[in-house]
C-alpha cells in the first residue's frame, strides 16, 4: 500500500541539518502550519485596518433585506434577478441574528477561508503535488491580496472559490476511494452553485454529468443515481422561472448583460443615428441597471401584482433605498435591451469585438481592484503593490483607477501595463498542462483515471468561467477568474512537482529517514499494487 502522506514529492532546499528538520516538522502536521499561518495573517491583516463588508445598499443581487427576513419564502418565490441560494442564506441569518447578523457572516467567511486551504492542501498533495510545494503554493493563495479583501466583504465570489474547490476534491474522493456519498456530495455542491450565481447554468451542471457517464461508462448507474435528485433540483428553479416569469434560467439580467458587451460599445452618436433610424428602441440610450423611473417613457414601471419584491421600485435597506431590479418591470427591460443587442450583434459585430478584447484585458487584471474592496484595499495598498508586481507581475500602479472607468481608452498602450503579465502568459500555459496531463495520465491505471477526470473538471470548469465570463461581462472579469485561483494554484504545484529537475536544483522523490531524497516517478504512485482501495 503507498502511503499517501510519504508519496509526494519534497524540495532539497539545503544541506543544512537544521532546515531539514524545520521543513520535517512542517511537512509532518501540515493543517497545524496552514491554521497557524492562516490565524495568525489574519490578527495582523485585522490590525492593519481590515474589517469585515456587508453592505445590503450596494449588492444589486440580494432583495429588500426586510423582505428576506419577515417574508422570506414569498420573497425567494418571486425572486427572478438571481438564483435564490444567497438570497436564502441572507434571509436565514436575518432571522436568527436580527442585530448580529455581520458578526455572523464574518465569522463565516473566516471559516471558508481556511477550510479553503485546507481543502485545496489535501487534493493537491492527494493527486501528487509534493507536500513542500503544496504548502508553499496554499499559503500564498492564503496570504493574497484578493483572498484577504474578498474574505472580508460580503459577497458570492469567495464563497464560490470554497465551493469549486471542494467539488474538485469530493470527485476526487470517489474516483479513488468509490463510496457513492462523495458522488452525491459532489452533485449537491455543483447544483449549490448553479443555483447561486446564474454564471453557472443549468447547462454546465448536465454537461458535467454527462460527461462524467461517458469518462465513466462502468459507472453511470451510480452517476445518475447521485446526481438525479441534485439535478431536479436546479432543473425546478428553472421550470419555476419558465412559469411564473417566461424565463428559463437563473436571471433576468441576460439582455442587460447583453446589452452591456454591445450596445454600450458603440459610439454615442452611432447609438442614437440607430435610433432614429428605428433601428434600436430608445431604450438603447439608456445605460443598463438604471433606475426604474429612467425606462418610464420608453417601457413603463409595470403593474401592480401585490408582491412587494415585484412591485417596490425601491427596496429599502439599513442605509436608506437602492434600486430594486427584482421589479417585475425589470424582465421586459430586459428582453428589450436584449432584442437591441441581438440586432447590434448582427449588423455592428465589430462593438461586440471591441467588447471581448477589453474583456479579455480585464480578465487578467488582479481581482483586488473592484470598488466594492477599496475601503479596506486602500489599508494594504503597499502590500497588493509588491505582491501584484511579484507574484502577477503587474507593472503598472493604478489603485483607485478601477477597470470599467477607462473603457473609453480602449486602444491605449498604457492597458496592457495593467494587466498581470504572469497570469497573461501563465494561466494559459497551466491550461494546456492541465491538458496534456489529462491526456497522459488517463490510461495510467486507475488512479491516473482519477487523476485525469478531476483534471477535466477543473480544466473544464476554467475554461467555462473564463469564455463565459468574457463573452457576457465587460468590467469584473477579474472577479471572476478569482473563484479559479485556487484550481490555477494547483495546477501550477502538479507541474512544479512533476518536472524532471536536475539534480543541482529541485528533485522529485520521497524523504526518506535519513533526510535523503529518493527518486520517484508519479507513473509508479500511480500504478503502485493497493494504490487504489475501492472498499475506502
Amino acid at each position: 500500500m503507498v502511503n499517501k502522506e510519504c508519496s509526494c514529492f519534497r524540495f532539497e532546499l539545503t544541506s543544512r541539518p537544521q532546515f531539514r528538520k524545520i521543513i520535517r516538522k512542517s511537512t509532518d502536521n501540515p493543517i497545524a502550519v496552514l491554521t497557524l499561518v492562516f490565524a495568525l495573517s489574519r490578527i495582523v491583516f485585522a490590525l492593519a485596518g481590515i474589517r469585515y463588508t456587508i453592505n445590503f445598499h450596494d449588492l444589486w443581487h440580494i432583495a429588500e433585506p426586510g423582505l428576506l427576513r419577515d417574508h422570506l419564502l414569498q420573497t425567494l418565490f418571486y425572486l427572478h434577478e438571481q438564483p435564490p441560494l444567497l438570497n436564502l442564506l441572507v434571509g436565514i441569518i436575518l432571522k436568527l441574528f436580527p442585530s448580529d447578523y455581520a458578526i455572523v457572516f464574518n465569522g463565516i467567511f473566516i471559516g471558508v477561508g481556511l477550510a479553503i486551504s485546507i481543502v485545496l492542501y489535501k487534493l493537491m498533495t492527494h493527486m501528487g503535488v509534493g507536500k513542500i510545494v503544496a504548502l508553499i503554493m496554499v499559503l500564498i493563495f492564503m496570504v493574497s491580496p484578493a483572498s484577504i479583501l474578498y474574505e472580508n466583504l460580503f459577497f458570492y465570489d469567495y464563497l464560490l472559490a470554497a465551493l469549486l474547490i471542494a467539488s474538485a476534491f469530493l470527485l476526487f474522493q470517489y474516483l479513488t476511494i468509490g463510496r457513492l456519498r462523495y458522488l452525491v456530495l459532489f452533485f449537491v455542491l455543483l447544483a449549490v452553485i448553479v443555483l447561486t450565481r446564474s454564471l453557472f447554468h443549468l447547462s454546465w451542471l448536465l454537461l458535467v454529468m454527462v460527461l462524467l457517464m461517458i469518462l465513466r461508462r462502468d459507472q453511470w448507474k451510480k452517476i445518475v443515481l447521485a446526481g438525479c435528485i441534485p439535478c431536479m433540483l436546479a432543473v425546478s428553479i428553472y421550470v419555476k422561472n419558465l412559469v411564473v416569469f417566461g424565463n428559463f434560467g437563473g436571471s433576468t439580467w441576460f439582455g442587460m448583460n447583453m446589452a452591456r458587451v454591445t450596445i454600450c460599445q458603440l459610439d454615442s452618436a452611432d447609438r442614437a443615428a440607430m435610433v432614429r433610424n428605428k433601428e434600436l428602441s430608445p431604450l438603447s440610450l439608456i445605460p443598463p441597471f438604471s433606475n426604474l423611473s429612467s425606462y418610464q417613457r420608453s417601457v413603463g414601471t409595470g403593474y401592480p401584482t401585490g408582491i412587494p419584491t415585484l412591485d417596490r421600485p425601491l427596496k429599502r435597506d439599513w442605509l436608506g433605498c437602492s434600486t430594486n431590479f427584482n421589479n417585475l418591470a425589470y424582465i421586459e427591460i430586459s428582453r428589450q435591451y436584449g432584442r437591441d443587442a441581438q440586432y447590434v450583434l448582427t449588423h455592428r459585430p465589430g462593438a461586440f469585438g471591441k467588447a471581448i478584447m477589453l474583456s479579455s484585458f480585464y480578465y487578467f487584471y488582479p481581482a483586488s481592484v473592484h470598488f466594492l474592496l477599496d475601503s479596506n484595499r486602500a489599508r494594504i495598498s503597499w502590500y497588493e503593490r509588491i505582491f501584484d508586481l511579484a507574484i502577477y507581475g503587474q507593472l503598472y500602479d493604478y489603485q483607485n483607477a478601477h477597470p470599467h472607468q477607462d473603457i473609453p481608452d480602449s486602444h491605449g498602450v498604457a492597458k496592457i501595463f495593467k494587466v498581470g503579465i504572469m497570469l497573461v502568459i501563465g494561466i494559459p500555459l497551466l491550461l494546456l498542462y492541465g491538458i496534456r496531463s489529462i491526456r497522459q495520465n488517463f490510461n495510467a491505471g486507475l488512479r491516473g483515471r482519477a487523476l485525469s477526470i478531476t483534471l477535466a473538471f477543473i480544466v473544464g470548469t476554467m475554461l467555462w468561467i473564463m469564455v463565459v465570463g468574457i463573452l457576457f461581462e465587460c468590467g469584473e472579469n477579474y472577479r471572476f477568474r478569482f473563484m479559479t485561483e485556487p484550481y490555477c494554484f494547483l495546477l501550477l504545484g502538479l507541474f512544479l512537482s512533476n518536472r524532471p529537475w536536475k539534480k543541482s536544483g529541485v528533485m522529485n522523490g520521497v524523504a526518506r529517514a535519513d533526510g535523503t531524497v529518493a527518486e520517484f516517478r508519479q507513473a509508479d504512485m500511480l500504478n503502485a499494487p493497493g494504490a487504489i482501495d475501492g472498499n475506502g
